[in-house]
């Protein structure tokens, strides 16, 4: 999810002084999470999204922790691997080599 001014947002748009300049921040609730890793998902996300010309979510303004689970991140490591494994998106976004042997670390 992704909000302006809101720190429960996964990815937070603060606002600026400068008006020829955007920080983003990736907020990610893991401190072990790499960043590399996210940023190349992120980066990927955000290229699909122009080539098929999606619309953005709405902003949330609302606290994402009482999101419902739908909408929100994996909270074990075992729930996230097993969507790793079945993501065609995330293959493609780190590509085959990065993507099999990230997966063989938790084989």
């Amino acid at each position: 999810c992704v909000g302006l001014a809101n720190r429960s947002a996964l990815i937070r748009i603060p606002k600026s002084n400068c008006p020829s300049g955007v920080n983003i921040e990736f907020r990610a609730p893991n401190p072990q999470v790499n960043p590399y890793l996210v940023f190349a998902a992120i980066i990927r996300a955000g290229m699909l999204g122009v080539e098929q010309e999606l619309k953005l979510r709405p902003l949330i303004n609302e606290n994402a922790y009482k999101l419902n689970v739908a909408e929100s991140l994996p909270t074990t490591l075992e729930e996230a691997i097993n969507i790793a494994r079945n993501s065609d998106f995330l293959r493609s976004a780190l590509g085959d080599e990065i993507y099999t042997r990230f997966l063989n670390v938790f084989s």
